[in-house]
């Protein structure tokens, strides 16, 4: 399946989730066993991915247009991120949708162009338990990771 116009959120779910099982940047961004699309959690959230590792869960929220990016920021678990899900929490979306600059504290920035995925992101993973935060790579990290749809 290429893409040549960019995908719908549901597209670009499932691709994200492919990518988040295994992908060739494991030791910046956690390759997940087990990975869900849209799962309800008990707190009532739906994050559109969500994967837990043996030491970690990444949250990966898909945007694919700027109202609903900008809608976000609203949420009560984006206002007090304490009440949200996943250690590491990126964003996915179309190239340019998003700048890093407009990322929540804590966020990481995934581009999907041409069937690749690019992160731009400064990786940090929420001590959820202890409401603090920990910065486990202290550089930003650009890369791209191309893989077979």
């Amino acid at each position: 399946m290429l893409f040549h116009d960019t995908p719908n959120h549901t597209e670009l779910c499932k691709l994200g989730a492919k990518w988040l099982k295994r992908h060739q940047q494991n030791a910046v961004i956690p390759n997940c066993s087990t990975v869900a699309t849209e799962m309800v959690t008990i707190e009532r959230k739906i994050p559109d991915i969500i994967g837990w590792n043996s030491h970690a869960s990444v949250l990966i929220e898909i945007k694919v247009s700027r109202s609903d990016f900008l809608k976000d920021k609203s949420k009560p678990f984006r206002i007090n991120p304490e009440k949200g899900v996943g250690e590491y929490r990126y964003y996915l979306c179309p190239e340019g949708l998003v700048k890093e600059d407009e990322l929540p504290a804590n966020w990481g920035l995934l581009y999907f162009k041409e069937n690749k995925f690019q992160a731009f992101n400064l990786l940090q993973s929420l001590m959820l338990n202890n409401v603090k935060n920990t910065t486990f790579f202290s550089f930003i990290v650009i890369f791209d990771i191309t893989f077979k749809i």
